[in-house]
Formats: structure tokens, C-alpha cells, sequence
């Protein structure tokens, strides 16, 4: 399914997100007294991209993801974060022939609590578990498990500039335990310029340029990877059932973000895929196929509201 098709009710979705935390919005600021949180929801959209051999394929993505920080003293402050994703994935013939076409919907849910502890007024150290649910619509969940946890020091100075690295650590879905940095970058340049650089779940990470106009506008360029990787339900033949999936992608894109009445925040962005892979495999983690794909234009929306 095209552009056209699926754009159609994108206006209408993001309409009522809107009515949907105007309404909310008032009871809970005033419940969530010594917390200072976020929310945000989208949908994105990629275009149609040849697969390396038979078939192409498309995808849509939805969000909802948040984050709640409260200091539980002068050098602790408690971190509750987590997303959950769908995306709808629309295959066009099968990269994996005779296999059938790979899989359909995926859902992933991610909940990353944790605890930054000053060890200075510039040091701290950050560290806090991993929790993770990645499947295909009706797959089991027991089988989609995922856990692990990250580590990080972190420095701030008095002028903006934040940086925190460590290591994330996570087991996989029938595969040898994950390891990837952690990144939070946030490097001021000059006055409304700074770089900025997160990768702090096993979805990968981003680095972007913003430039900041106005006070309510931003603009930004940059790239980055993104990597899912998820357990299967059990239709289809044999050897794909309860199997393992995996998509992963290097990406530019540039972004608009406009505040438009405090604390409501909208964003639009478009780039381009650069490289990617699709791969199946069993539900021992022993491959069955794999197919790279050609780059591909995508787009989203999203809108964030700060309590």
C-alpha cells in the first residue's frame, strides 16, 4: 500500500491525539505534582523499496513513548522511561522464495527505569535495567522476551553540555546477547546551535544537528540506525513458524519542530533509508534466508506534550 492510501487517515489520527491530550492534560498536571514528564505519539510512513531478488515492501509505524523523572534526593533522581511501537509491514511478494512472505504487523514494547546518582555537581552515574517485548501480532510473549540493563557515566557542565557513555547489555531472541554503546550526547556550538546523540535501547541511535529560531522553532539534520528484532507467531510453513525476524536500516533525515502554545510540541520529518537487510530465521535462530533492500524516501508526525 502507497502514500496515497495510507496518508489519508494520518490528519484525521493526529486530530484527535490532539482533542485526546487537550482533555487529559489538565488532570494529570495537577496529579503529577514533583515529576517532570513527557509524552509523544506519531506515525511514519516508508515508501516502496525493492528487495534484493523477488518482491518489495512498505511499512507503517505508530508510537506511544514517554518518560517521568522525580528527584528522590539532592543526588538522585528516579527515571521511569518505555515505548511501545506497532508497525504494520506490507510485503509485495516474498524476498524469501519458496518461503512465504516473511511476516505482517510487530508490536515492541520497551521499560527502561533508572537512576541517575550525582557523584558531583558534574558527574553522575547512570544505570537501570532493560525490559522488552518484540513479536509479531499473536506471537507468544514468553517466547518474545528480552531483558538486560545499561551503565553509563555522564558529565555536565554549566554551559549545556551533557555527555553520558556506557554499555547497554541484552539478551536476544535466540541469538548471542546484544551489546551497543550507550550515547547521550547534547554539545552546545554556538548561541541556537548544539549537536545532539542518543543510543540508549537496542532500537539503535541518532545524531542530529538543531538549530534553534525564534524560541519556538527548531530545525534539525542528521542520521542514524535503526535495528528491530522480534519473535514470529505461528502461521505459515514449517520452518518460519515461531521463527525470528529481523530489520535493520541506516537512515538521513531532516526534522521541523514547532512549540506551539507551551507544553505542546509538534514535529514533521522526511528523509531516506540508505542501506538495509530483511532476515528470517528459525525458531533456533539458524538462518533461512536474508535479502538487502534499496534506499527508500519515509516521513512522519509527531506531537509531544511536557507536564
Amino acid at each position: 500500500m502507497g502514500f496515497e492510501v495510507r496518508s489519508a487517515g494520518v490528519c484525521a489520527r493526529l486530530a484527535g491525539l490532539v482533542a485526546c491530550i487537550a482533555s487529559v492534560l489538565s488532570p494529570l498536571a495537577a496529579g503529577a505534582a514533583g515529576w517532570d514528564s513527557r509524552v509523544s505519539t506519531g506515525f511514519e510512513i516508508r515508501g516502496e523499496t525493492a528487495l534484493a531478488g523477488p518482491g518489495e515492501f512498505d511499512f507503517w509505524l505508530t508510537w506511544l513513548e514517554g518518560e517521568a523523572r522525580r528527584d528522590l534526593d539532592e543526588r538522585v533522581e528516579l527515571v521511569l522511561a518505555g515505548d511501545f511501537r506497532v508497525i504494520g509491514y506490507d510485503f509485495d511478494g516474498s524476498p524469501f522464495a519458496p518461503l512465504p512472505e516473511p511476516w505482517e504487523q510487530v508490536h515492541v514494547l520497551r521499560l527502561r527505569p533508572s537512576l541517575e546518582i550525582g557523584l558531583s555537581d558534574a558527574w553522575s552515574l547512570v544505570a537501570g535495567p532493560i525490559f522488552e517485548i518484540s513479536r509479531e501480532s499473536e506471537a507468544d510473549v514468553s517466547d518474545a522476551l528480552r531483558g538486560g540493563g545499561a551503565f553509563a557515566v555522564g558529565y555536565r557542565s554549566g554551559d549545556g553540555l551533557e555527555i553520558a557513555l556506557g554499555l547497554i547489555v541484552q539478551s536476544e531472541i535466540e541469538d548471542d546477547a546484544y551489546l551497543a554503546p550507550y550515547v547521550r550526547l547534547d554539545i552546545p556550538i554556538v548561541a541556537g546551535l548544539h549537536l545532539t546523540a542518543r543510543s540508549e535501547t537496542s532500537r539503535g541511535g541518532d545524531a542530529e544537528l538543531v538549530y534553534r529560531f525564534l524560541e519556538d522553532f527548531e530545525l534539525a539534520f542528521g542520521g542514524g540506525y535503526r535495528r528491530e528484532r522480534f519473535r514470529l507467531n505461528d502461521d505459515g510453513t514449517r520452518p518460519r513458524r515461531k521463527g525470528v525476524g529481523e530489520e535493520e536500516s541506516s537512515f538521513l533525515a531532516a526534522r521541523f519542530a514547532w512549540t506551539v502554545v507551551d507544553p505542546v510540541r509538534l514535529e514533521a520529518y522526511i528523509g531516506t533509508t540508505l542501506d538495509g537487510e530483511v532476515r528470517l530465521e528459525d525458531r533456533r535462530g539458524h538462518k533461512l534466508a536474508d535479502a538487502d533492500y534499496d534506499a527508500a524516501p519515509f516521513g512522519g508526525l509527531r506531537i509531544g506534550v511536557r507536564f
